[in-house]
Parts: structure tokens; sequence; C-alpha cells
């Protein structure tokens, strides 16, 4: 089938690896069309092609375009199917982290696109999807000086309201309440 032969050019020696960089999209676009296939074992051949894809392309040290790249997995966010959403998302994941400061120029397009699918029926999508947007928001959190890692630095609470005497300070008791037996 077509996605065994592709599996193959991907780890060619002469024509695999960075060789196909310039054709990453279509590529990838091959692969997702198979990742949920009626056909077991096309499903198990795109699956490892794609990480094996996936992970060529985080390896790679040669640039590549973006923008086509995106719209590809835009495209796989958009279809029903579990198994290709789950797959664009750790592709868009892998992006965030090896290119940050790069998808900065797309992420206006993609959060539209990542906001969509957090209403997804399928848990796994939701929750990768929110990992994904989690990246986001840590890499923007890097990015701005005011808000990076001091705002997770512990606080000596002699200095904090919270541990001052007198006027606006609060003191957290603990509930004694006994709990009720369980059931019989």
């Amino acid at each position: 089938t077509a996605i065994s032969w592709l599996a193959e050019l991907i780890h060619h020696p002469f024509s695999g690896g960075d060789a196909l960089l310039p054709y990453h999209a279509e590529i990838l676009g091959a692969i997702m069309r198979c990742i949920s296939d009626g056909e077991v074992e096309i499903r198990q051949v795109a699956e490892r092609t794609n990480s094996d894809f996936l992970v060529l392309v985080k390896d790679t040290k040669e640039g590549f375009e973006l923008s086509p790249l995106l719209d590809t997995l835009a495209a796989a966010l958009a279809k029903d199917d579990v198994p290709t959403k789950m797959a664009a998302l750790r592709w868009i994941n892998m992006l965030l982290e090896k290119r940050p400061n790069d998808m900065n120029d797309f992420l206006s397009d993609l959060l539209h696109v990542l906001l969509r699918t957090l209403s997804d029926e399928s848990d796994d999508v939701v929750l990768l999807n929110l990992q994904v947007l989690s990246r986001i928001s840590l890499a923007r959190d890097a990015n701005d000086v005011t808000t990076s890692e001091r705002e997770f630095e512990p606080r000596d609470s002699s200095k904090s309201d919270a541990g001052k005497k007198g006027k606006g300070a609060t003191k957290v008791q603990p509930d004694t309440t006994p709990m009720p037996p369980p059931p019989q």
C-alpha cells in the first residue's frame, strides 16, 4: 500500500530523512488520512510511520516551513476520528517544543482550532488539547519577563498579607467535623 511505501521512504538512506522536508506537509497529510483507516494493518503502519516521521522532523537540524504543516494539522483536527486528532495534537505539541518562537506567528489561527477542539467528545482529545494549550501558555509566559518564574517562586509568608497580624489577615482553620460513617 501507499502507506507502506511512505514508511520505507522515510528511512531510505538517500531520498529519506531531511530530503523529505520540502514535502513534509503532503507526506503528513497522506499519513493522517491512513491513521483511522478501516483496515487494522493500514492503521498500524500509519501510526508507526507517523511516529517515525514526527521523530525525523523533531530531530532535524534543517529548516522547514511551518505554514503548510500547520494547515495539514488544522485540517486533521477538523476530522471526526479520535486517532487522527490525537496524532495532530502530538505534532502541534512537538512543534511548539521544537520551534516555540516561530510558532508564535501562527498562534492566532491555531488557537481558534484548538479552542474548538476543547468541545470534542473524546476525553483523550480534550486532555491532550489542554496540554498543547498549556505549552502555549507557558511559552508565552516565558517570553514575558513580568510573569515568568517570579509568579511561581515561593513567597516568604512573613512578608505577605496572610502572614501579617491585623487588618486584612485571615486565618484559615481546618475543618474538624467528623466524617459520617460509610453506608453499609
